[in-house]
């Protein structure tokens, strides 16, 4: 599969997790920026639950990035100012894009 730009049309920003231990010993996480690049985004669904005594909303999108050796299930996706973990990452041809599938969450209501 060939990716054509114009399908590229939405910036998505990259992040990876870099811990480290703060004053007090505690380890704090904070979400450092990779990329930002052309995506394709196609909402995959979503899904509502009760869990942990709290409503639990969540919803997969399909992310089509030019494809890149330094994305993982490790890193999150931000779009349109919302974080989605990345749950999958997947290659589309020969190393021509990939598709990387993101889980947001939308906690109590």
């Amino acid at each position: 599969m060939t990716v054509r730009a114009g399908l590229l049309d939405r910036r998505i920003r990259l992040e990876r997790r870099h811990e480290e231990t703060d004053e007090s010993g505690q380890s704090v996480v904070r979400w450092l920026p990779l990329a930002t690049v052309w995506a394709r985004v196609e909402p995959l669904g979503g899904r509502e639950g009760f869990g942990q005594q709290q409503w639990v909303a969540s919803g997969e999108v399909r992310f089509t990035i030019r494809w890149r050796d330094d994305v993982t299930p490790l890193h999150r996706v931000v779009h349109d100012g919302r974080e989605y973990d990345v749950v999958s990452v997947a290659e589309d041809g020969r190393r021509e894009a990939l598709l990387v599938v993101g889980r947001a969450r939308t906690e109590g209501r």
